[in-house]
């Protein structure tokens, strides 16, 4: 086989794509290795407390009762605290080894059970954190109630995902007329005896830069542009349009070019809607980001049971969603989610919602 010749040269191609290849699998080989032994790492280091915070007594029998948002706001700030655990680190980025708190309520047996579950490491600054922010707070070491404890039976679960980008905040506890936490526990505590439920919502810090997307947003809303990316079949659409406009309509800046000067640019009034938006980028821009997962999974005698106690659990979360900005959307699914529930695995990029949420 002479070289140079168009043999000798399919020949080298191929050994090339073939070296590749390997070289591809190999780092894709460790990649998964490295991953599942920071995954079994994560599951041993697991410290499992459970929460139980005593209703409060007004000191005066006259006294109205707390405002639930003004104990919400607690919680707020106990999320804000979460992002200082943030770690930077090369190894921590490619293998997302931040550390997570995982938040779960447990219905069985007809109870209603709070859960915080974090790495060993960083267990004492939680509970450091939970007792600061709720010093009447019980906490104690306690393993999770088994939902699973029926031998015959079904299980469902569902993953909960935000419906548009991840920018626009879905409705916060600021604009709500009722506690939200009594929605959904609620859902759970109507399930039957035989029937079992859990909420699980997992959290970890992130890096700053969503937030510059979030700016990069409020600034198209300022100059009145969509901050919605086209699909590419759209803009080839309004392309053409614009062309079509063109031929038939004529410029429309022929007129105007005579009189204003080609470096004045018009404001841009916005509409209320247009404001509106740019109030609730911001708010949520000001806030502390973390990545997020939220599941919830049901287990029943029948599968219909089931699957209707997810549904009524999963339509407590729509109090959160709101037409113009953002909400949640869910579906049942299977086995895979059920094993991450029980791994507590944090799986994909997370949603990333804000400390107020």
């Amino acid at each position: 086989m002479p070289i140079g010749s168009d043999l000798f040269n399919l020949a080298v191609t191929f050994g090339f794509l073939l070296f590749i290849l390997i070289i591809s699998y190999i780092i894709y080989s460790l990649y998964r290795s490295n991953k599942l032994r920071h995954e079994l790492k994560r599951v041993k280091s697991l410290s499992i407390f459970q929460i139980s915070i005593p209703r409060q007594i007004t000191a005066k029998q006259n006294e109205p009762p707390k405002d639930f948002k003004e104990t919400i706001g607690v919680a707020e700030q106990f999320f804000s605290s979460l992002g200082n655990l943030y770690e930077t680190g090369l190894e921590k980025k490619i293998y997302g080894l931040q550390n997570q708190v995982t938040l779960e309520i447990i219905s069985l047996d007809g109870k209603l059970e709070f859960f915080c579950i974090v790495p060993k490491d960083i267990e004492s600054i939680i509970e450091k954190q939970i007792n600061s922010f709720w010093p009447t707070a019980q906490i104690k070491k306690s393993p999770a109630p088994n939902i699973f404890k029926f031998k015959q039976g079904a299980m469902v679960a569902s993953n909960f995902k935000l419906n548009k980008k991840f920018i626009l905040p879905i409705k916060t506890y600021k604009y709500l007329e009722s506690d939200p936490l009594n929605a959904l526990t609620n859902a759970l505590s109507k399930l039957g005896p035989d029937a079992g439920a859990a909420i699980q919502i997992i959290v970890k810090p992130i890096s700053d830069d969503w937030r510059r997307v979030a700016g990069i947003s409020a600034h198209k809303i300022q100059k009145g542009k969509s901050f919605v990316t086209e699909k590419w079949y759209m803009k080839i659409f309004g392309f053409v349009f614009e062309i079509l406009s063109g031929i038939f309509h004529g410029s429309k800046s022929d007129d105007t070019n005579q009189t204003v000067s080609p470096n004045f640019k018009q404001p841009v009034q916005l509409t209320p809607m247009q404001e509106q938006l740019l109030k609730f980028l911001n708010e949520k821009a000001s806030k502390t980001g973390l990545a997020t997962n939220i599941r919830v999974v049901a287990t029943s005698k029948t599968h219909e049971e089931a699957v209707l106690n997810i549904k009524n659990i999963s339509t407590a979360f729509g109090q959160f969603a709101t037409p113009e900005l953002n909400g949640f959307k869910t579906k049942v699914e299977g086995s895979e989610v059920v094993r991450d529930y029980i791994l507590r695995r944090f799986t994909g990029k997370g949603m990333i919602l804000n400390s107020d949420t």
